[in-house]
């Protein structure tokens, strides 16, 4: 969940970026249903970096903020995420997730603000598939 109160938004986790990107009521050209709006939240803080991040299926025009993210049982107050803003990655217009979680590291000097991994402290992890839909993934 994104926001207060909490904006529920389905998220595909991506091991090759570090960055929280959620499709946003801003993007014109994104999908009508499911999206964060920041309007609905008292905890939104706006930043107002523009960025094009871009990833292998196309890229996308961002915009930075700060927000209550929740993923699991993990809470941070004042995440930096990225509102997509405009994009050209055309599995987005009919995918069932609104946000690309980063789950990658990143110590780039560069960086401006902590990850979703640092903030929430994981320094290591692991993902264990299983198959067919709902499955617990142990």
């Amino acid at each position: 969940q994104i926001g207060t109160p909490g904006q529920t938004l389905s998220g595909i986790f991506d091991t090759g970026s570090f960055d929280l990107l959620v499709l946003s009521e801003k993007c014109s050209s994104c999908p009508a249903d499911a999206k964060y709006d920041p309007e609905r939240s008292s905890s939104y803080e706006e930043e107002g970096t523009v960025q094009r991040h871009c990833y292998g299926s196309g890229c996308a025009d961002t915009v930075i903020g700060f927000e209550k993210v929740d993923v699991g049982p993990l809470r941070e107050h004042r995440q930096a995420f990225w509102e997509i803003i405009h994009h050209q990655i055309a599995v987005m217009d009919f995918a069932r997730f609104q946000a690309i979680v980063g789950v990658g590291h990143s110590n780039s000097p560069s960086m401006k603000y902590p990850t979703m991994l640092q903030s929430y402290g994981i320094d290591e992890f692991a993902f264990c598939l299983e198959k067919g839909d709902g499955a617990p993934g142990w």
